[in-house]
């Protein structure tokens, strides 16, 4: 990954990929873009270094968010807050992965 990339282009990439897949399927506009700053969140995350070692490449994306953040906040925002906005990012897991492997 080139240094010189900074996390504003990397996100303003996946907005523009998340909008022509939108563009593509006629999928609500709205309905994508409502946990944008979620997404946001997750991503970032997602780039944090972990430290820990049970955490592996075979996790589903959405467990391996959920592991980096529980030593960042309540175990209680983890199960109300993050697990009702990981269902709302079910439909596009497949294009948040791809889009964090590219990036990694």
């Amino acid at each position: 990954m080139n240094d010189d990339y900074s996390w504003d282009e990397r996100i303003n990439d996946f907005i523009s990929i998340l909008h022509n897949k939108n563009v593509n399927k006629s999928i609500s506009t709205k309905k994508i873009f409502s946990s944008l700053s979620l997404l946001s969140n997750l991503v970032i995350l997602f780039f944090l270094e972990n430290e820990e070692k049970s955490i592996t490449k075979k996790d589903d994306i959405f467990t391996r968010i959920k592991n980096r953040v529980k030593n960042i906040i309540s175990q209680e925002i983890i199960d109300t807050e993050i697990d009702q906005q990981i269902k709302n990012l079910q439909p596009i897991k497949k294009l948040l992965l791809e889009y964090l492997v590219i990036q990694n």
